[in-house]
């Protein structure tokens, strides 16, 4: 994800459970005004692109109407591309209700869509993949997430209770409810060559398991 005005997810994302159907991972590249902004990325690796705290352009960009382009490649168990995307997400600057910390934004392709949110606070960003159709895989996927200040090596988890309509034979089925757990670690910043220029960004790796 890339938190310098614009957001994006990075990464071939890992997912609990075993995947057979279409395609066994999503890669997404970010892109603004249809400029694709980086290529290649490390399996379960999230980027965060930001700003010293405090600095002028250390702002909220999750606001009203605003619009992050995504180019959504599938792939199957050999890394072979299967099928490729473009998502849109939308942000609407408004929060969920009064006493969510998530903001609600939009993840759309040309057939379908469906609501999410974000959370964009003193403390983190953090953003809900999108969840229809094909990418309903991505609700056991670890969700991206920065910690603010960042502060390399820091380590945390996240966990996530889902209920058995999540299940899908393609890639995983149960009953109850199944605990899916992420374990994040900060890893330091680096230098990302993208068609806006450098950018200094904050890698964050992250592993994924359930029970």
């Amino acid at each position: 994800m890339v938190n310098n005005g614009f957001s994006g997810l990075a990464g071939l994302i890992d997912f609990c459970g075993r995947y057979e159907g279409e395609f066994a991972g999503i890669y997404f590249e970010w892109s603004v005004g249809g400029d694709i902004l980086r290529k290649g990325a490390e399996v379960s690796e999230l980027s965060i692109a930001g700003n010293t705290p405090g600095s002028a352009k250390d702002a909220e960009f999750f606001i009203k109407n605003k619009e992050f382009v995504y180019l959504a490649s599938g792939y199957d168990h050999q890394l072979r591309s299967a099928v490729t995307d473009t998502i849109t997400l939308t942000s609407s600057g408004t929060r969920w209700d009064r006493d969510s910390p998530q903001k609600t934004i939009g993840w759309k392709n040309r057939t379908s869509g469906a609501g999410s949110g974000v959370i964009e606070n003193d403390a983190c960003v953090w953003i809900h993949p999108p969840r229809f159709n094909r990418y309903d895989i991505l609700e056991l996927s670890p969700f991206p997430e920065v910690k603010k200040p960042f502060v390399p090596s820091q380590e945390w988890d996240w966990q996530l209770e889902l209920g058995s309509h999540w299940s899908n034979p393609a890639w995983a089925v149960w009953k109850g409810n199944m605990l899916v757990g992420t374990h994040y670690k900060a890893i330091g910043k680096r230098t990302v060559a993208t068609a806006l220029g450098k950018l200094v960004c904050e890698e964050v790796r992250v592993v994924p398991r359930c029970s």
